[in-house]
């Protein structure tokens, strides 16, 4: 997980700029025949800077969003649970 390189505009791109670790996988199913996609997925384990550990899942399922708006979603996600754990504000 920790040598996942795709799809780095999920989970990872919430912990920009940080000195935190992620180990992730992702996940990306089809449209079904309403034209929504079935899962857009991201999860794995982020190590703190100060060596602590969590882990985070973000599924999102019926969608019929662009894959770049599901992903920022991911993102912001990521972001907001790495700020909430590390007592971080947002500027």
């Amino acid at each position: 997980m920790l040598a996942c390189t795709t799809e780095t505009d999920r989970l990872p791109a919430g912990l920009a700029n940080t000195e935190a670790v992620i180990g992730h996988k992702t996940g990306t199913g089809d449209r079904n025949e309403r034209g929504e996609r079935i899962g857009f997925n991201d999860a794995g384990f982020v190590r703190m800077p100060d060596g602590e550990w969590y882990t985070i899942a973000v599924f999102i399922r019926d969608s019929a969003q662009e894959e770049a708006d599901d992903a920022r979603t991911i993102a912001e996600i990521s972001e907001a649970v790495f700020r909430h754990i590390s007592g971080l504000k947002k500027k």
